[in-house]
């Protein structure tokens, strides 16, 4: 029988996991610009050929300075949900106005450039021009009849008229349209024949009408109410709530410019009131804001605790609750090679969302390594990133992983506090350890010597540091001498680094400094056999 017990422990040194402290963005609206068209020079609306930022509170507009001339000439503008262009029509009374876009640039102004000019099957004399959060482009002359355009070729793909209309005189339609976050029209129009400055009425057709009316068909429109200001409207767009001359939220909050002023409109009674004058030449030709995204992650990850070369599944959920589409957003999660040995991830659409002219879908289904991929989002979209990520053997104590996901610089994502999202897991030192003893013989002599040799080997695959190697004394048996060495060499150490037989025996020796995976510890021990009989 076997006289001699052997023991080894392995001390782990478990960290306690780290408090992450958030410091919690205020979930504030980020201020989305109100652009505008118009001529800065006072040479008249006939030269309405730049740029403007309008400032809906005061109502004061600037000449965006670092941008160019618009290619033509324009009295329509409308801010592209989808790209965050500016797309503006001619203002030519001849036939089949051109379409342009110019970029707005980010920081403002900064880098702005004219797109490729489209040539339209439009009618003449376009004067109005609106996005949907949607991503749908419409367009209006003086008429009660209006266009949906495709804004990337300039061809018409719907042509649709309003019902309920009221208008009159040579400015008949009047005024301007405008689609608010809800998808509803507004209309401004005058209301009585012969025209006149006290008769501009707000109007509103129905979000489901605008996008289910099949081309050539009528959209009804309501009064909303009267202006009952002594002023022409031109532009008209919807700004942040919460201004002066709002309707309360949820409504939406309306401007409309005139010759000299910016008003405010109450989309609740279509009171109009002055806000400001905008200071602009000869007036602003028409108003135009983008609709911002609601773009948010939310990360989530299994088991909270692990241990090291085992394996982390993370989730990823990115959706879009709007008012506008979310065309572009990247979504980042950096692994870094220090922690994780291995990733995998697939991505996959888990809710298409609202029918928009953007589809819901992940531009990689799959990859390996750290995340930096494009995905589209419809409103109400969503997709789900799922990610298995194995451990290295080496890392140990508190990994904390962040995914982010943001939007094109030229689109306003509110708020920016639920962009990113992190998770963070324990993992704890692991190993797998191995203990055999022999001595070469069957019998041994009383009076004389027996070699033990004992190994404890790490099969990893991590390290095992804090390991302690201890073989307790045995009746029988009285051990004088113990040797150490190392595979492969020098690959551990002890501590004690000069030790006995008595340390063995009673306190036992640690192996130093990691006890790396794939290595052993070699003890041979030499004892006295002072047991007798058989």
């Amino acid at each position: 029988m076997d006289c001699l017990h052997t023991h080894f422990q392995t001390r782990r040194l478990l960290r306690a996991p780290l408090l992450a402290l958030w410091l919690a963005m205020p979930a504030l609206c980020a201020a989305q610009t109100l652009f505008g068209v118009g001529d800065p020079t006072g040479a008249g609306a006939v030269n309405a050929n730049r740029l403007l930022s309008v400032n809906a509170a005061t109502g004061v507009a600037t000449n965006i300075a670092a941008c160019p001339n618009l290619s033509f000439n324009s009295r329509a503008l409308a801010i592209s949900p989808v790209d965050g262009l500016a797309y503006y029509f001619e203002d030519d009374n001849a036939a089949n106005p051109q379409l342009n876009s110019i970029n707005p640039g980010n920081p403002l102004g900064t880098g702005c450039a004219n797109g490729v000019v489209r040539n339209t099957t439009l009618p003449a004399d376009i004067q109005r021009a609106t996005f949907c959060p949607d991503g749908r482009l419409y367009a209006s002359s003086d008429t009660a009849q209006f266009f949906e355009v495709n804004a990337a070729t300039g061809a018409t793909i719907r042509t649709l008229n309003f019902t309920g209309l009221t208008t009159g005189g040579n400015a008949a339609g009047g005024g301007d349209l405008a689609c608010a976050s809800t998808g509803d029209l507004y209309i401004t129009s005058l209301t009585t024949t012969g025209g006149g400055n006290n008769n501009h009425t707000l109007f509103r057709a129905n979000a489901a009408a605008v996008q289910g009316t099949a081309s050539g068909g009528n959209v009804a429109v309501v009064v909303v109410g009267a202006l009952g200001v002594a002023t022409n409207t031109n532009g008209l767009a919807e700004v942040d709530a919460g201004l002066a001359g709002c309707a309360a939220a949820p409504a939406p909050c309306l401007r409309t410019s005139s010759a000299t002023q910016i008003l405010a409109i109450n989309s609740l009674t279509g009171a109009g009131t002055v806000v400001g004058n905008h200071g602009i030449g000869d007036g602003i030709t028409d108003l135009g804001r983008a609709f911002a995204t609601n773009v948010a992650i939310v990360k989530t990850g299994t088991p909270s605790v692990v241990l090291q070369g085992q394996t982390v599944n993370y989730t990823l959920n990115i959706s879009n609750t709007g008012p506008g589409v979310a065309a572009s957003v990247t979504v980042t999660d950096v692994f870094a090679a220090a922690s994780y040995a291995n990733v995998a991830w697939n991505c996959t659409v888990v809710q298409a969302g609202t029918p928009t002219l953007v589809t819901t879908a992940c531009a990689a289904a799959s990859g390996t390594g750290s995340i930096n991929n494009t995905v589209s989002l419809s409103l109400g979209g969503a997709v789900r990133y799922s990610v298995t990520a194995l451990l290295t053997s080496t890392f140990a104590g508190t990994l904390t992983n962040t995914g982010a996901a943001t939007v094109s610089v030229l689109i306003t994502d509110t708020p920016t506090s639920n962009n990113l999202s992190s998770i963070t897991t324990t993992v704890m030192p692991a190993a797998r350890l191995e203990i055999s003893k022999t001595n070469g013989t069957n019998t041994a002599v009383a009076g004389t010597t027996v070699a033990y040799t004992v190994t404890v080997a790490n099969y990893g695959p991590a390290n095992a540091p804090g390991t302690v190697f201890q073989d307790p004394d045995s009746p029988g048996l009285d051990c004088i001498d113990v040797a150490f060495t190392s595979t492969p060499p020098g690959s551990v150490t002890v501590s004690p680094a000069s030790f006995t037989i008595s340390d063995v025996e009673n306190t036992g020796v640690t192996l130093t400094p990691t006890f790396p995976a794939n290595s052993t510890a070699t003890f041979r021990i030499t004892c006295t056999v002072t047991a007798t009989g058989q």
